[in-house]
């Protein structure tokens, strides 16, 4: 069976109005489990930039002793309550949310992380078919999603016909093919672990730990289907670990709280129910017995009640985790979100602002003032910030639509329709798109350079490359 994870529709559209789903996906994939049912699974990519910022910190030394260019890994979330993660081509590694509530700490997270670079370097990531390769990395998210379940379904004729190099092989040949790469991975990963200065030990506890689970389970995990697990690799991975120690183990830095604070956000949003979320959430902070234990669950407890509509409660706790921790621009930019959902436009600004001044050039802090100034109808200020955007990011969908509807409402629709265009087709909507591109090229200046790259787009879309 493929895991499925469903979140209601009106619950869904109060995640699209928030930071954890700020740009919520629902990308289909074939049911690889053959199930009967006609409503595919789906995947919701999660794009949090609390969460990104956060697996970039602790992925950069890793990625400067794999020697991997700087900010060149991408790391991506899909909503999921499985206990999953996988590399994609061109450094994508996708987590499972689900896995990155079941760490215990700092290390563990790292020691994934690393498993997967491993798979990287050595050539193991999910290889798409050429035809494949031209798809947006929603739909290769989903593509490899796809793949994954045929590999939890025991499919290797899905598994093997959406992954490049080699004919269709027995499920039994396929498995002892990943479990060696398995191995390989690891002790890349404890390599880098150890180089890094973080504490290898912590990857062999959590395979230790999802192989524990396991026996207590129905049936095993998708993670121990897609990365096979045995007895001689959990002790391979603990030996390797102790004759490994890093040489210069890597402070803290607050890395570990900044895990308990991301897991509290992602538990508010992964039930269907944010009122259920925010009364457990209530609990642990109530129960907490740390200081970092109850700032944690205060957080996911705003972020609950915000999803449940609750904004004012929402507000007042993000204040009272404010009046603890001024210096959070992340605490300061869900305060803004929160106050832009309860249309005070003003204080929201503010706390974008004060935001910025701590994380200066914070791709994210500029996209939500530019939508504040949109909102205080200063669309001029808006698009510039947001050209800067889409510039520096043309492979981000939101800036392009929030700047379609601000090019729109200064009367400039050859602009307006381009950059909706380009937004639709970073979403994978090819009909919007191309009618959009057509609006734009008859709209925009005769012969002018915007006019020439719309109709280059337009003709690319309508008539793609075959490689």
């Amino acid at each position: 069976m493929t895991t499925r994870f469903h979140v209601s529709s009106v619950f869904f559209r109060r995640l699209l109005l928030s930071s954890l789903l700020s740009m919520a996906m629902a990308l289909s994939h074939p049911d690889a489990a053959g199930s009967k049912e006609k409503d595919p699974d789906t995947v919701i990519l999660i794009s949090d930039p609390e969460i990104t910022d956060l697996l970039d910190q602790l992925a950069a030394p890793l990625v400067q002793i794999a020697r991997f260019p700087p900010e060149s890994i991408r790391f991506h979330v899909i909503l999921s309550d499985s206990l999953n993660a996988f590399a994609l081509e061109n450094n994508h590694i996708v987590f499972h949310s689900g896995l990155i509530l079941a760490v215990h700490n700092r290390d563990e997270l790292a020691g994934v992380m690393a498993h997967e670079m491993g798979h990287l370097v050595a050539g193991h990531h999910i290889k798409m078919q050429d035809e494949a390769r031209n798809l947006s990395i929603r739909s290769l998210i989903a593509a490899a999603v796809g793949i994954a379940a045929g590999v939890v379904a025991h499919d290797s004729n899905i598994a093997e016909a959406a992954i490049a190099g080699g004919a269709a092989s027995s499920h039994t040949s396929m498995l002892t093919s990943m479990r060696q790469k398995e191995q390989q991975s690891d002790r890349i990963a404890i390599s880098f672990l150890s180089q890094a200065g973080y504490n290898p030990i912590g990857l062999a506890h959590f395979l230790e730990r999802i192989n524990r689970e396991q026996r207590l389970a129905s049936q095993p995990p998708p993670y121990l289907l897609t990365h096979p697990l045995s007895s001689a690799r959990i002790t391979e991975a603990k030996d390797s670990a102790a004759i490994y120690p890093p040489p210069n183990p890597r402070p803290d830095h607050g890395k570990s709280a900044w895990i308990s604070r991301i897991q509290a956000k992602l538990a508010a949003g992964v039930g269907d129910d944010p009122g259920a979320s925010a009364e457990r959430l209530h609990k642990r902070m109530t129960l907490g017995d740390s200081a970092e234990t109850i700032q944690a669950a205060r957080y996911g407890l705003a972020m609950a009640q915000r999803y449940g509509g609750h904004l004012s409660d929402s507000e007042a706790n993000l204040t009272t985790l404010l009046s603890e921790s001024p210096k959070n621009p992340y605490f300061l930019r869900e305060r803004g979100v929160t106050r832009l959902e309860m249309n005070r436009i003003d204080e929201a600004e503010k706390d974008f602002k004060a935001a910025l001044l701590l994380l200066p050039n914070h791709f994210d802090l500029r996209y939500q003032l530019a939508v504040t100034l949109i909102e205080r109808k200063q669309f001029e200020q808006a698009s510039r910030i947001l050209r800067q955007l889409t510039s520096e990011r043309p492979l981000e969908p939101k800036p392009f639509y929030q700047l379609g509807l601000v090019e729109g409402e200064m009367q400039r629709l050859g602009a307006s329709h381009l950059a909706l265009a380009r937004y639709h087709h970073l979403m994978t909507d090819s009909r919007n798109a191309l009618w959009h591109y057509q609006e734009a090229v008859r709209l925009l200046p005769a012969q002018s350079q915007e006019q020439t790259i719309a109709q280059a787009e337009w003709d690319q879309l309508r008539h793609p490359k075959k490689r």
